[in-house]
């Protein structure tokens, strides 16, 4: 194989490693393409991928595209030159262009330019194009709009499929190429599993946030040199990783796991400091236990989260509840029992150096496993239809909480309830928040709904009703983990929301990541876009917080500031709140003393 054919098959398999549908038109990728337009005043703009034959348009303004042969097209022209900006100012003077389709047309399109698509790679994979009828060139600042439009069109795609930390596969990317590996392996034993690290939110707090970054690259590169080649290995989120074994590993199974928890228990060398990792690991196996890969994945978390924790890593296999000779008690008891509970973690105004209000976290406080964290049960509740009834009782007994606050002469603060899309959608959602609200004589506006932006992409006219609803009896409603999932614009110019809540990892490492803070510009020109608050979350650094302040962010959520306080620590901390003179030093260090205060007791 020459040089040239390589660097084609090594391409071709970094566009793969984008686990795209090439033949769907997105809705993003469409408003990309009309800011292109308007910006360029082109009479059609569009995005691109080229594959080995063909290239797509994965999003388009004017005249009807889909995707066209690869040979002679512009877009490959493109892509196969060694121009960041390729433009093409008449096609009638252009010997590669006279004789083309487009230029046959009637009229005929005379002019062409294109940003090229380049992944962190460095593999040229697309374009965003602008064709027009008239010849032309850009200006400075066109040109400069282009390759700006191209880079958040990259952005969006690696965000999608990768975690920027670690620069290993995400969730989405994780459960996508699973499914894909288990129906073409039709039925071999494949082995899933789900790491824990427990103590690396105490190594935040200790060393830092770029020390627990470091922990997680060194650890991340650990665990590649662990995996065999037909292995899938991810960075699903903040301390949580993935994996899954091929099947022609077999008998070996049960040694690679023993070796991984060797591997976990090793000291770690991170920002001149050496740290000891206390971590967990979970299994499910397929076939026996399922086929849906977000399953095998849950259930592995479920087997994690089963384990004792202790300084040494262990790994535990997942155990259906009707299967168990102990008595472990099933979710649906958990939530009758009342064991999952609400704890609050404070969003603080930076500009006013305040608390101004609280977000409600699900625990699970389990008397054998300790305090569960929701990765462990969510989706479970989710699978086993127990989701709205765990909304319900959050919702219940924040609403006890606040009514006991009250009582209490304190002065109460909003607090922000996560709400699942299938209770959103459930019938009897909005008349069970209402007789809630009156059976605990609290008022709607001390509450606000957070909706996933992923939530709002589906039954997106049964979510917009809800959400009015919820706006009509006097919550607010935020958009929470926005920038995760890519809504289109129409969606969102229906949702009556007053708070955009940008993603964890699109704020977490912004001060020293270029990409990071380019989308998070983004996020907060969206903000502004529909007049609504941004609350960034996810700060863990001093230096992410000083980089957000600069940009123009104002209130935040986040270990820098504090963790989640359980209910039985609250008053005391409200109480310390109504004596605060507004000093952001003296805050912190409130909220501070506040959590060493909570986790005596």
């Amino acid at each position: 194989m020459d040089r040239a054919a390589l660097e084609e098959t090594l391409r071709l398999q970094e566009l793969s490693r984008y686990q795209i549908a090439l033949d769907e038109k997105e809705e993003v990728f469409c408003e990309l393409a009309k800011m292109a337009s308007l910006i360029t005043g082109a009479a059609m703009a569009g995005v691109s991928l080229v594959d080995e034959d063909l290239v797509w348009v994965k999003g388009h303004v004017g005249g009807e595209f889909s995707h066209f042969a690869r040979k002679g097209a512009y877009c490959s022209l493109a892509v196969e030159s060694d121009k960041d900006l390729f433009e093409v100012p008449d096609t009638f003077l252009d010997p590669q262009f006279f004789d083309t389709p487009a230029a046959a047309m009637s009229p005929p399109l005379r002019y062409y330019a294109a940003a090229v698509l380049v992944g962190r790679r460095g593999y040229r994979l697309g374009t965003l194009w602008v064709l027009d009828f008239e010849p032309r060139l850009l200006n400075n600042v066109q040109t400069q709009a282009m390759q700006a439009l191209a880079n958040q069109v990259m952005r969006i795609l690696e965000l999608r499929y990768n975690n920027l930390n670690t620069g290993l596969p995400n969730r989405q990317a994780f459960v996508t190429r699973l499914g894909q590996r288990l129906t073409q392996t039709q039925g071999a034993p494949y082995t899933v599993g789900f790491v824990q690290l427990q103590n690396l939110h105490l190594i935040n707090t200790a060393h830092g946030g770029q020390t627990a970054d470091a922990v997680l690259v060194q650890l991340a590169t650990q665990l590649k040199r662990w995996v065999q080649s037909e292995d899938l290995l991810a960075h699903l989120e903040g301390d949580h990783f993935a994996f899954a074994l091929h099947p022609s590993h077999g008998a070996d199974v049960a040694q690679r796991l023993q070796q991984l928890c060797e591997l976990l228990s090793l000291p770690l060398q991170a920002q001149g400091q050496t740290l000891e990792l206390v971590a967990r690991v979970g299994i499910s196996t397929s076939p026996d236990q399922g086929h849906d890969p977000a399953r095998l994945l849950t259930q592995a978390a479920s087997a994690c989260a089963s384990g004792v924790p202790g300084s040494a890593a262990t790994w535990h296999r997942f155990v259906d509840d009707t299967q168990r000779s102990s008595p472990n008690p099933a979710l649906a008891h958990c939530i009758s029992q009342r064991q999952i509970v609400p704890c609050y973690q404070p969003q603080v105004d930076v500009v006013q150096a305040r608390v101004v209000g609280f977000e409600a976290l699900a625990r699970l406080v389990h008397p054998e496993l300790g305090v569960v964290y929701p990765d462990a049960f969510i989706a479970r509740a989710e699978r086993e239809g127990l989701i709205f009834d765990l909304d319900m009782l959050m919702l219940d007994q924040v609403c006890q909480n606040l009514r006991q606050w009250l009582l209490s002469g304190l002065a109460v603060l909003p607090v922000a309830l996560n709400f699942s899309r299938d209770s959103l959608a459930h019938p009897n959602f909005i008349e069970r928040l209402r007789s809630t609200l009156q059976r605990h004589q609290v008022p709607a506006s001390w509450l606000e709904a957070e909706v996933t932006e992923t939530g709002l992409t589906q039954q997106t006219e049964t979510i917009t009703q809800a959400v009015v609803q919820l706006r009509a009896l006097g919550l607010q409603v935020a958009v929470d983990d926005f920038g995760t999932g890519l809504s289109n614009l129409s969606t969102l110019r229906h949702v009556p929301f007053g708070r955009l809540k940008a993603d964890r990892q699109f704020v977490h490492g912004v001060a020293d990541s270029a990409h990071i803070g380019g989308i998070l510009r983004f996020i907060k020109g969206m903000a502004e876009v529909f007049d609504a608050e941004l609350i960034c979350e996810g700060v863990e650094t001093a230096e992410d917080l000083a980089w957000l302040r600069a940009a123009g962010c104002e209130r935040f959520q986040g270990w820098h500031f504090s963790a989640d306080f359980p209910p039985q620590a609250m008053p005391a901390l409200l109480r310390s709140l109504q004596g605060h003179d507004g000093d952001l030093p003296a805050l912190m260090q409130l909220l501070a003393q506040a959590g060493r205060h909570a986790e005596l007791h």
